[in-house]
């Protein structure tokens, strides 16, 4: 099985959170898939209205989302697929 060269980058910035700008990334993109949707809909549940967009040639791929609420708190989270490079 051959490894890919790439990983997949979620970043959430929430700017009312403790860490305004997490990170997590995966080797896999279905895990990163679930990840993204996963926190897109916990904050839907909490009363925040979303917006989408995404962006796919063959070498990039970026998935965004902007949520916001009545409040005018906004979080914003991406997925990227970027190069992995090992030593």
């Amino acid at each position: 099985m051959e490894k890919s060269n790439e990983i997949y980058l979620v970043t959430i910035k929430n700017p009312l959170s403790q860490e305004t700008n997490a990170k997590k990334a995966f080797r896999d993109i279905n895990e990163a898939l679930a990840e993204f949707r996963n926190v897109l809909q916990a904050k839907v549940g909490q009363g925040y209205e979303s917006s989408e967009q995404s962006y796919v040639t063959e070498t990039q791929y970026i998935k965004t989302a902007k949520l916001t609420n009545k409040s005018g708190n906004t979080i914003r989270l991406r997925l990227e697929n970027i190069p992995f490079v090992s030593r």
